[in-house]
């Protein structure tokens, strides 16, 4: 389903907007900016503006600085990343009990909480028991294997603890598929393990072995756990594709799942989870436009009805309209003053905002488009969290290979609650535990961009338009110098934009696609 553009007949029917206050009935909404209404009839070419004052524009948000700061919002993180190995020289203690995170991330861990090694893998190394068996207390002659009348298995008696990098089938015929958990015990002080991490201290292998009996969930005994070589077992090889034991030490690199902690009954309440707020100091840029027209140019009749003046006015907004839909795209932050003291300040955009690493800068590698490659590659936003859908404002180019590819088969469909709501037309492709609107550009196009998308999140107020009281867009007429037959106005805006939610939004770049 196609829509029909129609930035020409409201710039025909609603030419004076920024000046003359004539605003179609359709986008009359109470406290909206007047660049949001701006943005809603030239939606075509400036969609960016119009998504997010449509979302988030309403009611019009106000400054009352400008450099505002904004906090950033984002969830406590669900991956622990290890940032100095329990193998360092400095740090790592008897046993392989200790390792660092960073010192953000250390303070969102607390005593008692578990965690999983995401990469390596444990088996407990047990013998059956029964009721009656007999194990000696230290060395000698096992003794009676069974009671006289008692063959009710009660559980393993561990002896060793063997890991592997490995998942499934061992070289040995053996299954390890068990990743190995442990418990924090203490979170040390900040700086702990070095400057910018922190000191974790764990119990390892925090768990019963792995049989079917009354009492095989028993919590395997720290004896067996811990050894004068570190983690017992080790010497038994990692039983992977290797035969050393080093997988039993946590390095530097590894990912460990954030599990539900675990408390002793009768205890009190936990400390209380926080994560280090960070700030994003935006700016609010301030500009200008002027139209003007000699007051003879007004005797000379036109063409067509509009009088000049209302020509150059609609001309202009039009121009007002993509380049602050370039601003919030592109712009670059900072601030400059000059020797009177007069500042200048420059505001961040979009595209400076998201996160440029592995995991936010998204390469789709084939040279071909396929629904098979394209359902893995969507794999990579699902990850990022937060909503279960994401805005892809992208290129021409690229929104007609993905139509070309995916619209008659299905897999790429038209949205008509999206639809209607932005009042353009929005298709979606279903990925991997997310959906994508593709939103196609023009400035996207325009700066080479065509191949690429920014994934965007806007189901929660991640980019809110801001201004300051008065400063929307006011115009001032009749500002030529009064001994010229010049008739000249000038619209001034300051607008800023609040950014949020950073580990949400993504680039999507399929330049390789040929």
């Amino acid at each position: 389903m196609g829509s029909n553009p129609n930035v020409g007949y409201l710039g025909e029917t609603y030419p004076t907007l920024h000046t003359s206050g004539k605003i179609p009935e359709e986008i009359l909404k109470k406290g909206m900016h007047n660049i949001g209404k701006l943005a809603y009839m030239t939606k075509e070419i400036v969609p960016f503006s119009h998504f997010i004052y449509t979302r988030f524009g309403e009611p019009k948000k106000t400054v009352d600085t400008r450099e505002y700061p904004v906090a950033e919002i984002s969830e406590l993180d669900r991956l622990i990343n290890v940032k100095v190995g329990g193998d360092n020289s400095t740090y790592g203690v008897t046993n392989r009990t200790n390792f660092g995170v960073t010192n953000d991330q250390a303070a969102q861990l607390q005593t008692n909480d578990i965690l999983y090694r995401r990469d390596k893998f444990i088996k407990p190394v047990t013998s059956r028991m029964v009721l009656g068996q007999v194990i000696p207390q230290s060395g000698g002659t096992q003794g009676t294997n069974y009671g006289p009348d008692f063959p009710i298995d009660v559980g393993g008696y561990v002896s060793a603890v063997r890991f592997s990098d490995k998942y499934g089938l061992q070289n040995d015929s053996e299954y390890m598929c068990d990743p190995e958990p442990i418990t924090i015990t203490n979170v040390g002080a900040k700086d702990s393990a070095g400057t910018g991490y922190t000191l974790i201290t764990i119990d390892r292998v925090y768990c019963g072995p792995d049989v079917k009996s009354p009492r095989g969930g028993e919590l395997i005994n720290r004896n067996i756990v811990y050894s004068s070589n570190g983690i017992t077992g080790t010497t038994n090889g990692g039983t992977g594709d290797t035969t050393n034991g080093d997988h039993a030490t946590i390095k530097v690199g590894e990912v460990l799942l954030l599990g539900c902690n675990s408390f002793f009954e009768g205890t009190g309440a936990p400390n209380g989870l926080f994560k280090s707020i960070e700030i994003d100091r935006n700016f609010t840029q301030e500009m200008k436009y002027a139209v003007e027209m000699t007051n003879e140019s007004d005797i000379e009749a036109t063409w067509i009805s509009d009088k000049p003046m209302e020509i150059n006015r609609w001309l202009v907004a039009k121009r007002k309209a993509r380049q602050i839909e370039n601003l919030f795209v592109w712009g670059k932050k900072g601030v400059t003053q000059d020797k009177p003291g007069k500042r200048k300040y420059l505001m961040g955009g979009v595209h400076e905002f998201i996160k440029k690493d592995s995991d936010h800068f998204l390469t789709y590698e084939q040279s071909s488009l396929s629904w098979d490659q394209l359902l893995i590659f969507s794999t990579r936003v699902s990850v990022l969290g937060g909503s279960p859908e994401k805005f892809v404002f992208c290129g021409y180019s690229l929104d007609a290979y993905l139509r070309g590819m995916f619209y008659k088969s299905g897999y790429m469909r038209f949205e008509p609650a999206l639809s209607k709501e932005f009042n353009m037309e929005v298709n979606a492709i279903i990925g991997s535990g997310i959906k994508l609107n593709i939103v196609p550009s023009q400035i996207m196009e325009e700066a080479g961009f065509g191949m690429k998308g920014l994934c965007l999140d806007l189901g929660v107020p991640s980019f809110v338009p801001v201004t300051h009281v008065d400063w929307d867009l006011k115009v001032k007429k009749d500002v030529a110098p009064k001994d010229t037959e010049i008739y000249k106005e000038l619209s001034i805006s300051m607008i800023g934009l609040e950014r949020r939610y950073q580990d949400y939004h993504s680039i999507l770049d399929f330049s390789n696609v040929r």
